[in-house]
């Protein structure tokens, strides 16, 4: 038994192995994903953060912002989809913004500070317009001649009143978004002028164009948009006109002690029987419109009332 158990014949080695072999591993990765609105995540940025500097100022209040041209302003926000009114989101346009809104500079609602424009760069005290070989020629400026004009101050005169006339203007195919103001008929005028302030409440951003606008005083050059397709429309609905191209000019005369009312018309006997037709003085309206030579439609005279003078 013990010569079997020591033999050398029967001696095995032990093939097995351990168990406790440690094995390589790959690391696994997990990261926490959080998805939010798309919209919203927009939204928040824009109204926090300004846009051209990534710093922590809204783009209504950057001062650099509102250093540029107006022209490369409208182009970053048109770039950005950020709405040209309140410079605040990128997810309506001016027409519906509802966003509360006040220039510093001329203290009215329909744009921001940073969208003001200055207009008083350039003025010339002459009479006729400068050529454009001062400039190269690059430039091409076009004459406006408005010579409606009003004298200020205590004269002791009659009152007369010019050809100031209440209308509904609105942009494209959109009379239910129509804006009512004064219009002035001058046909000393060549061209159409609107206010500012009419160009933003109708949503229009076109660009700018620089023209030469002369009147009694003399010649000013200027910049301002230039819009078409816009619309006016008497107050009654009777008759609508398509406007040729119209330019945003901030130099309307604007008085509305020369409206002709009601009043005024029952104060002379010849024309009495015109009192019932002219509305009654609109106090929260003001002279936007001024209607040129180049919609000849409205100067049209169909009856004319003599009076004893």
């Amino acid at each position: 038994m013990c010569q079997i158990r020591y033999d050398p014949a029967f001696s095995y080695s032990n093939s097995s192995t351990s168990s406790n072999t440690k094995r390589s591993l790959n690391p696994v990765l997990t990261r926490k994903v959080e998805v939010s609105a798309q919209s919203d995540t927009r939204v928040h940025e824009s109204n926090n953060r300004c846009p051209l500097h990534k710093a922590g100022h809204t783009l209504s209040e950057c001062r650099g912002f509102q250093k540029r041209p107006f022209q490369d302003r409208q182009r970053f926000l048109r770039e950005k989809k950020i709405c040209f009114r309140c410079c605040q989101s990128n997810d309506h346009i001016s027409r519906n913004c509802n966003v509360n809104v006040k220039c510093s500079i001329w203290g009215n609602n329909s744009h921001v500070s940073s969208m003001h424009i200055d207009r008083s760069t350039t003025t010339e005290k002459t009479s006729t317009p400068k050529s454009n070989e001062d400039n190269g020629g690059e430039l091409s400026t076009e004459t406006i001649l408005a010579i409606c004009t009003r004298l200020c101050g205590n004269m002791r005169v009659g009152r007369s009143c010019g050809k100031t006339v209440l209308v509904d203007v609105f942009s494209g195919t959109s009379p239910e978004q129509s804006i009512r103001v004064y219009a002035i008929i001058d046909d000393q005028s060549n061209r159409s002028l609107a206010t500012p302030d009419l160009f933003d409440r109708l949503g229009l951003h076109d660009s700018q164009k620089q023209f030469v606008l002369s009147s009694c005083s003399g010649s000013s050059t200027m910049v301002g948009r230039y819009a078409s397709g816009i619309r006016i429309c008497s107050i009654d609905g009777q008759s609508t006109f398509d406007m040729p191209e119209v330019i945003e000019c901030d130099s309307i005369p604007s008085n509305l002690h020369e409206i002709p009312t009601p009043d005024v018309a029952n104060a002379h006997p010849h024309l009495h029987s015109i009192a019932p037709y002219l509305p009654a003085l609109d106090p929260s309206c003001k002279v936007e419109r001024l209607i040129g030579r180049d919609l000849p439609e409205v100067h049209h005279v169909t009856k004319q009332i003599l009076g004893d003078k």
